[in-house]
């Protein structure tokens, strides 16, 4: 593989033949995927792609081939993890909502407690109102919100406390 200067303190790390390195390990990538039971190995594995290819562009992943193809597998292992978790609470939050049940339940609330978030939720803007389930129910970082809704990630941030004020405010109104 050709060797490029990066950015980042003149380390060299191998240069950007993609195809020859998709060639090489895509398939043993793909059937790593596959062998999760992936939803969308396909999606999977291209993220890891990007990701794997930013972390060799930015300098935060060098060394030869095989360091490079260990970086991949580590990121496709946790975004395929990440979709699992993802693919059980999203079944779980259907199969809630399609017998009635509170759909934002945990260990901590009650069922009463549950349905009055439900409906201090409802009467949020629905800009707000995603937020606070992005950030709470999914889990997700103020970054991947801002990456998904294509927002700046402070805005997300000032955006979800506005949220939770006025969440807490309406939660007051129903406790008393």
């Amino acid at each position: 593989m050709p060797m490029e200067q990066t950015q980042h303190g003149g380390e060299r790390v191998p240069g950007t033949d993609w195809a020859a390195w998709l060639q090489r390990h895509g398939g043993k990538l793909f059937y790593f995927a596959v062998h999760w039971n992936a939803e969308d190995p396909e999606d999977a594995l291209q993220h890891t792609m990007v990701q794997t290819a930013r972390a060799v562009a930015e300098g935060r992943c060098v060394g030869d081939d095989t360091s490079i193809l260990r970086y991949a597998y580590t990121t496709l292992r946790h975004r395929l993890s990440r979709v699992r978790r993802e693919g059980m609470r999203r079944r779980v939050g259907e199969s809630a909502w399609g017998q009635g049940m509170c759909l934002l339940q945990s260990d901590e609330a009650t069922t009463e407690e549950c349905r009055k978030v439900e409906a201090a939720l409802r009467q949020l803007p629905p800009e707000e109102a995603e937020l606070i389930v992005l950030h709470v129910w999914e889990g997700m970082t103020f970054l991947e919100i801002a990456e998904l809704l294509d927002l700046n990630r402070n805005t997300v941030a000032s955006r979800y406390r506005k949220a939770l004020t006025a969440i807490r405010e309406l939660l007051e109104h129903f406790t008393e």
